[in-house]
């Protein structure tokens, strides 16, 4: 039972050493995302002052602004 025991134990650290270098690697991709994301809905605020947007920059403005959000709760969880 102590080998299977080890075996597990062995497998779980691997795992857990896999899991840090996807996080590593996606969380930055999700920061950038993010980061990308904030900078259009702001150049989208930027030209809603000086002109009424189009209904294709509101639909982006509703997608991008679901994208932020679904990029933060998915950061938040990994």
């Amino acid at each position: 039972m102590e080998g299977l025991k080890g075996k597990t134990a062995v497998r779980l650290r691997k795992l857990k050493g896999a899991i840090k270098k996807w996080k590593m690697k996606d969380g930055n991709f999700l920061e950038r995302s993010i980061v990308e994301c904030e900078n259009r809905i702001k150049a989208i605020g930027d030209i809603s002052e000086n002109r009424k947007l189009t209904e294709l920059e509101i639909e982006e403005l509703k997608q991008l602004n679901i994208d932020v959000s679904e990029a933060i709760k998915l950061k938040e969880s990994i």
